[in-house]
């Protein structure tokens, strides 16, 4: 499950600095909502557990803050393309004898990373009202750093759809954008509710929690 968990915050953070580069707001929001769509159902395959040299770990130091990916994130992937993409936005890659790589940025680097997280976060919460998909949801609310995330409904369209699906793509997208901001993945949570057009909570789902049941 955790293994999962990080191959997210990978493709997060692939979309997140190309969302720091690009003023399209449609592609980042697709991006953000593929890899959603995408790691989900490594979430769902994936069970074993990581050990602690497998962890993503972000360190926020004085002048930087580092980054380190650990191998099992770039399975099947060209790690030199991932070193050069990131290395194009000013970011410093090493990659340690154990395959992980670290990632090293400036302050304000990470601040512009960030930027980017929140804006293609909030551009794909934006679509789980307006992409069709979910024809219940009316409106989605959240604070700022994604952890209260509030799904307004049509009740009557809700019960009757698995409309409820989509508080995966919101407590997931939340929790990464936590963790890239140094938040420890242990005490990352993001709680999502269902409400109707009254303001009722219909349902509430927790995440990580839900990842475990």
């Amino acid at each position: 499950m955790k293994k999962g968990i990080s191959l997210l915050l990978g493709l997060a953070f692939a979309f997140a600095v190309s969302a720091c580069s690009s003023g399209n707001s449609a592609s980042t929001a697709s991006n953000s909502a593929s890899a959603a769509a995408s790691v989900a159902s490594a979430v769902s395959a994936a069970s074993e557990p990581t050990s602690s040299a497998q962890k993503l770990e972000v360190d926020k130091n004085l002048l930087d803050v580092t980054i380190t990916f650990p191998a099992s994130m770039f399975e099947g992937t060209d790690t030199s393309q991932a070193i050069e993409n990131a290395e194009a936005e000013g970011v410093q890659v090493t990659k340690n004898s154990d395959g992980s790589l670290t990632y090293k940025m400036s302050k304000a680097t990470h601040k512009k990373l960030m930027d980017g997280m929140k804006k293609s976060t909030s551009d794909s919460l934006s679509q789980l009202k307006t992409s069709g998909d979910y024809e219940s949801i009316t409106d989605v609310k959240y604070n700022d750093d994604f952890s209260q995330i509030s799904i307004v409904v049509n009740k009557a369209k809700y019960e009757s759809s698995l409309d409820s699906f989509a508080s995966l793509n919101a407590g997931l997208q939340g929790m990464f954008y936590q963790i890239f901001d140094g938040k420890d993945a242990n005490h990352s949570t993001v709680k999502v509710d269902f409400v109707d057009e009254t303001g009722k909570v219909i349902e509430s789902v927790t995440y990580p929690d839900a990842l475990k049941n």
